[in-house]
């Protein structure tokens, strides 16, 4: 208990410094997820919609069906229409929407094939792709009525455009997808997104300086002096660390309360983040323990912070969604346990698209898991190593 004890009077001398630091990231935090609240609201009015058009056919079909979409929503005219440009320009929310007209389009619509004959790509997250999608599914749904009614092609094409202008309102409708508390779902899914970053960044700059006090030469040598044994100072120093820790993640959880109120965090939804939040933090508390290992500089702690908390959150899904990352950098991602954390939050809001299952969001757990396991092998290595130099 007496390398306890001494954990936190260090503690207690950076204490002014980290309170800083934490109040810093407290803030950008809160900004942060209710910026993320606002450009994620599901409230949306189906008006116009921004979109884009890969024309491969360039046939009197395909030119049917751009008059009749251009006639509800917007066409841009992008300058690349590369796969990477056409993702920034979604990114940037220039366009929602993809439409892809293949090689072939009106030779399958005259060999009487309608199923899967045009492609897509568009945000997930945003309404207006899946409003514009149910636009070509109408229009394609009623040429198919027509085609198989042994209409020509052109005449098809004609019924067509004279059947959905007809049945088309002269204003706009407005729909509106929002369930309850959607909003409070949604500010919750920013928070704890968001955390990550804090934590990682917040946590290394915190509590790095008290290991590497206890890491100095005087305070070892006398450390071994002392009756002490070795493993219960190490014990000691690894009880402090996780306490701090966990007190640093209460105070969020406390913070997430007074934002979203107790019964909404203590949902079910709110459970699940609060457990892959908490599992998470033991994830940063042992990456901290290894990095406060070494006997760093004050610098290098923040260039390190910096690194980790800015790299993870940029290539794991926190400041950048995982369905815009390519690939390569999504299999380099899942050896880092931020990904698993930011993967399951996605899953449980449902801002992912992927279905939940509660055995998944076990899945992701169990994973970190894995990863707080194999940090805690890496933490006993490297400080078996540091002893071991040190004698």
């Amino acid at each position: 208990m007496q390398v306890y004890k001494t954990f936190f009077k260090i503690a207690k001398k950076y204490l002014s410094s980290c309170i800083i630091y934490f109040s810093i990231f407290i803030v950008l935090l809160i900004a942060m997820s209710k910026l993320g609240t606002e450009t994620t609201n599901s409230r949306f009015e189906a008006d116009t919609v921004n979109f884009a058009v890969i024309d491969n056919d360039n046939t009197t079909a395909s030119e049917a069906l751009l008059d009749y979409l251009t006639g509800k929503h917007e066409l841009v005219t992008l300058d690349d229409y590369s796969n990477e440009s056409l993702q920034d320009y979604m990114y940037y929310e220039k366009i929602e929407y993809v439409l892809i007209i293949p090689d072939g389009y009106e030779a399958n619509l005259l060999s009487g094939k309608t199923e899967n004959i045009i492609s897509h790509s568009m945000r997930t997250d945003s309404a207006k792709g899946f409003f514009f999608n149910q636009d070509v599914n109408a229009y394609l749904d009623c040429l198919k009525l027509y085609l198989g009614a042994d209409y020509s092609l052109s005449e098809a094409l004609d019924a067509t455009k004279d059947t959905i202008e007809a049945t088309a309102d002269t204003k706009p409708e407005s729909i509106t997808f929002e369930e309850k508390n959607n909003n409070i779902v949604s500010g919750m899914t920013s928070y704890f997104q968001y955390m990550a970053y804090v934590m990682m960044s917040g946590l290394i700059i915190a509590v790095s300086p008290i290991l590497i006090t206890f890491h100095k030469r005087n305070l070892q040598e006398r450390l071994a002096c002392s009756s002490t044994a070795v493993r219960t100072q190490s014990i000691g120093i690894g009880l402090g660390c996780i306490t701090y820790c966990i007190a640093a993640w209460l105070i969020l959880m406390v913070v997430a309360m007074i934002l979203y109120r107790p019964e909404n965090m203590f949902s079910e939804t709110g459970l699940m983040f609060i457990l892959n939040s908490f599992v998470y933090t033991i994830c940063i508390t042992l990456i901290t323990l290894i990095i406060g290992s070494f006997n760093l500089e004050t610098n290098a702690l923040n260039l390190i912070s910096n690194v980790f908390g800015l790299g993870t959150s940029f290539l794991c899904g926190i400041f950048v969604p995982l369905w815009y990352l390519s690939d390569k950098v999504l299999i380099f991602s899942q050896f880092l346990p931020t990904y698993w954390y930011v993967k399951n939050i996605n899953m449980i809001s449902g801002a992912s698209g992927e279905a939940f299952s509660k055995a998944t969001y076990w899945n992701y757990i169990g994973i970190e898991a894995i990863f707080i396991a194999a940090l805690f092998a890496i933490f006993l290595l490297a400080n078996t190593q540091r002893k071991k130099k040190a004698i």
